[in-house]
This record gives C-alpha cells, sequence and structure tokens, in this order.
C-alpha cells in the first residue's frame, strides 16, 4: 500500500499517514511479500487511525520498518492482518 524507501545512506522523512481507509487485495503480496506499510530508512513516521482490511488468507504484516527511528503505530485498525509491527531495525545488519 505504501512505501517509503530512502536510498542507502540517506534518510526520508518526516512522514504522517493519517485517517486514511484502504482494502488489500492478493495481487500485490504473491509477487512482493512484505508489510502492507513498508519503511526503509525513514525518520519521525506516524501511522495513526488507519483502517485497512487484508485477505484472510495472506496474514500480511500490516507495518514492516527497516533501518528507521522515531516511529509511531497508533490507533489502526487493521482487520485480518497477520502481524502488527515487524521492525527488522535491529536485524539489518546496521
Amino acid at each position: 500500500l505504501v512505501w517509503a524507501v530512502a536510498p542507502e545512506g540517506e534518510t526520508v522523512g518526516p512522514l504522517t499517514i493519517r485517517r486514511n481507509r484502504f482494502r488489500v487485495d492478493d495481487a500485490l503480496y504473491a509477487e512482493h511479500p512484505a508489510g502492507a506499510f513498508y519503511l526503509a530508512r525513514c525518520a519521525g513516521v506516524t501511522i495513526a487511525a488507519n483502517r485497512a482490511t487484508f485477505p484472510r488468507t495472506l496474514r500480511v504484516t500490516a507495518v514492516e520498518v527497516r533501518d528507521c527511528t522515531d516511529v509511531v503505530v497508533e490507533g489502526n485498525t487493521f482487520e485480518h492482518a497477520g502481524e502488527l509491527l515487524v521492525d527488522e531495525t535491529d536485524a539489518s545488519g546496521s
């Protein structure tokens, strides 16, 4: 749904994703399995008060972050999501 990825060695942000309604289908996730909100090398991110309905069969992660700082995820309704938040920042090797 939303991908924010800064080039290697850079950071993007601040970003605010607030009060949206999303309907997620399985077309994208079959080819590119990642979080519906995928953030890499971002800072100052707020994902709040959003609603999303995910396919029941995929168990898609709602929010996936890598090498990010100051990320707030609160007050969202992610129906049928797999995990709500996966933070790969520490596992990135940075």
